[in-house]
């Protein structure tokens, strides 16, 4: 299933593009309520985007076996931490 929603994403053609930036939206709107542990300030909404497009990225990779589960948790770790403590405190990331 994990290459399935991957390819979906990745080479979604016009045909599909409705369909694939709703799914990234309601992605990107979850993420936004996590980090903000309520309604999601724009802040909240930029940042999401961010770590979304580097879920991606990483769920791309790893769907195709270029690096292991336990390498891609550690890149979107360490971009999460990076992106957190780039943008504490300002309010128009992005």
């Amino acid at each position: 299933m994990t290459e399935a929603v991957t390819r979906a994403f990745v080479l979604a053609d016009h045909t599909a593009a409705a369909a694939t930036d709703e799914a990234i939206d309601v992605i990107e709107g979850l993420l936004a309520r996590t980090l903000s542990g309520g309604e999601p300030t724009v802040r909240d909404q930029r940042l999401a985007g961010l770590i979304a497009d580097v879920w991606l990225a990483n769920l791309a990779a790893f769907s195709s076996g270029r690096i292991s589960g336990e390498v891609a948790r550690d890149r979107i770790d360490r971009a999460i931490d990076r992106f957190v403590d780039a943008t504490h405190g300002d309010p128009e990331v992005g």
